[in-house]
Order: C-alpha cells, then sequence, then structure tokens
C-alpha cells in the first residue's frame, strides 16, 4: 500500500495524506462507512421518537403527510440562490491561484458535495473539489486549501450567529434552563436567573477548556481538536488577506440571511408553526446547524432532535416540533437530492470541450 504526502496550500500550510490501496478495499470502506454513520443516524432518530406510542407516531406521519408543499417552490429558489452566493463566495477564494472557473461549474460542485455528503458525512467537501478540478483543470490541492478557508469561515459564523441567538432569546434559554435545573432543586430565584445562566455557561466552558489542557493534552483526540482549531484560525486569516474580502463577507452575511428566511417559510407547512417569528427560526437554523455537522447522512437524527428540543422552548407541542423537524430535513435533503442529481447529468453535456485549462 503505498503513501503519499501532498502540500495542500503553501498559504495555509496544510497536509494531507493520500492513501492509494486497491479499488475493492475502497468500495469496502466505503459501504462501511456508510452503514456506520446511517446506524449513528437512526439511533438518534430513535431517541427521538422513543418516547411516542404507535398512535402518536402515526400523529406525527399524518402531520407531516398534511403539511403545505406547495411552499417547496420558494423554498427551491431560495436553496438556488443561497448555493449560487456559495459557489460565488468560493470563486473568489480560487481567483488569487490565478484560476478563473465558470460559475456554473462551481455551483454544480458544491451540489454535487451535498449529494456526496448524503452517502458519506464529511466526504462532499473533497468530492467538491474533485469535481472542480476535472472541469476545470485546478489542481485539487490548491481546491481544498481554499475549501478550508471557505469552511473556516462557515464554523465561525456559525458560532457568532449561535451566541447571538442564545443572547437575544435568553428569557426563554433561561426559562429553560431554570425549569430544569433551579426549580428541580426548589430554588426560588426571580428573574435573575438569566444571569446566572451566563455565568454558569461561562464558568463551565472555562473550566472544560482548563481540564482539557491540563489533564489531556496528550490524547490524540485533543491534538486533534487543538489542530482544527488552528486551521480555522488560518482559515479565516487566509480570508481577512485576501483581495475582495468585503465581497466574501457580502455573500456569507447574504448566504445566512437566506437560509434565514427559508427556515421562516418553512414553518408556514403547517397551521401550528405559522405564529413563529424570525427570533424562532434563527435558533432553529443555528442549533440545527450543529446537527448538520454531525457525522450522520445529511445530519439525520441529531437535526431532527436538535430542532425538536428547540421548538418545544417555543411552545410548539411536542408532536408538531417532531413532525416540523423532519419538514424541513427532507425539504432541505430532498432538494439537495434532486439538484445533485440533475447538475451531476448536465454538468458534463455544458462542458463538452472543457478540456483545456482555465488558468490565465
Amino acid at each position: 500500500m503505498k503513501k503519499r504526502l501532498v502540500i495542500i496550500n503553501p498559504l495555509l500550510s496544510f497536509r494531507v495524506r493520500v492513501i492509494d490501496c486497491s479499488p475493492m478495499l475502497r468500495l469496502l470502506q466505503t459501504i462501511g462507512k456508510f452503514i456506520f454513520f446511517l446506524a449513528i443516524g437512526l439511533f438518534f432518530v430513535w431517541l427521538s421518537i422513543k418516547d411516542f406510542n404507535a398512535r402518536q407516531r402515526a400523529e406525527i406521519v399524518s402531520y407531516i403527510a398534511a403539511a403545505n408543499y406547495w411552499l417547496i417552490v420558494p423554498i427551491f429558489i431560495l436553496l438556488v440562490i443561497s448555493n449560487l452566493l456559495r459557489a460565488a463566495r468560493w470563486s473568489l477564494l480560487i481567483r488569487p491561484l490565478h484560476y478563473h472557473p465558470r460559475l456554473f461549474n462551481v455551483f454544480a460542485a458544491v451540489m454535487i458535495g451535498y449529494l456526496t455528503n448524503l452517502a458519506i458525512p464529511r466526504a462532499g467537501e473533497i468530492s467538491r473539489c474533485g469535481v472542480l478540478a476535472r472541469y476545470e483543470k485546478i489542481p485539487v490541492d490548491k481546491l481544498i486549501g481554499t475549501m478550508i478557508a471557505e469552511r473556516a469561515v462557515d464554523v465561525i459564523t456559525m458560532l457568532v450567529l449561535l451566541f447571538f441567538s442564545v443572547i437575544i432569546q435568553l428569557d426563554i434559554v433561561g426559562e429553560f434552563f431554570f425549569h430544569q435545573f433551579l426549580r428541580r432543586q426548589g430554588n426560588a430565584a426571580g428573574k435573575s436567573y438569566s444571569i446566572w445562566v451566563i455565568a454558569v455557561a461561562v464558568i463551565l466552558v472555562m473550566l472544560g477548556v482548563w481540564i482539557m489542557m491540563r489533564y489531556f493534552s496528550h490524547l490524540r483526540v485533543y491534538r486533534k481538536m487543538r489542530i482544527s482549531i488552528i486551521r480555522i484560525g488560518r482559515g479565516f486569516r487566509t480570508v481577512l488577506h485576501m483581495r475582495g474580502n468585503i465581497w466574501f463577507f457580502i455573500y456569507t452575511v447574504l448566504m445566512w440571511a437566506v437560509y434565514l428566511i427559508m427556515v421562516k417559510i418553512g414553518f408556514y407547512c403547517l397551521a401550528e408553526t405559522q405564529q413563529l417569528g424570525l427570533k424562532a427560526a434563527l435558533a432553529v437554523l443555528t442549533f440545527g446547524s450543529v446537527g448538520m455537522l454531525m457525522p450522520t447522512q445529511g445530519g439525520i437524527g441529531p437535526y431532527q432532535l436538535i430542532v425538536e428540543k428547540i421548538l418545544t422552548l417555543f411552545s410548539v407541542p411536542v408532536k408538531i416540533s417532531v413532525a416540523m423537524s423532519w419538514i424541513l430535513w427532507i425539504a432541505q435533503m430532498g432538494l439537495y437530492l434532486v439538484i445533485g442529481f440533475i447538475v451531476l447529468l448536465i454538468l458534463p453535456m455544458l462542458n463538452p470541450t472543457r478540456h483545456d485549462s482555465a488558468k490565465t
């Protein structure tokens, strides 16, 4: 079995190890990963519905079946717009490398990446680089470097929005914390519980970081976390120092704004959730994004579990919350599946002569 090291991007100083192995072994590894990640997702699905009896599960299915799926049309349009913005943003990172790929090819690579993630989680990030490298003749190692920088900005943006979502809705989050923890112990504290929520959260985070650095710095998982944080920092600095970075951040803001509108429109699929506002949509978007990052196909399982818990904080009945979590997930993943297969089919047709280099 041969191994070789490839420099991903001199600017970011990342390395990746490419392992050559037989096609049969690769196939078995792929099947094994698919089954393993799917099993994790199904376990979380079971966690989200284990407390319901057969009649209640049938009611949840009836809610999902009775949803207004005509709203898929505007969601479809917004999904295309959001990923065109993502494609345009990725192109900005590629241009300093003196390559100018066609926007449609970048968009198609992004959508095929999402399609791949529905089979093997996180494999889509590499596959979209491979697709664009094939049709635009850009070295794949350079594309992976730009992809890492892009994802670093996404992680930071998600964390900022997550923090913002908690701060502007501290009454809801604090109320949940108060009922679940403080009141159980007979604590009759008044509205000052929100201050305690912040204080306790900060203390716990700082304590957790100190414990990790003090007692677990020798573990492999700690080293991986440290490397990931360093890569995110380097990727963000790359964006800050590139030309045209203002447009990169404009595209990022517009992209997340479109995501927010998509969630808000999704609430109208059920009469019981139509009254939910932008704050609830922001909470579902940010916390749901954490679920999407979990190593399962399309975030299945963790996404539903998280979104269900978030919606119940906004006084949505549990069965409606479960149904809405599935409606939002099915709408997104279904559209990614359809668009991904469409671009997979037409991409070779629109690039019959793209064998020349796109480098200028």
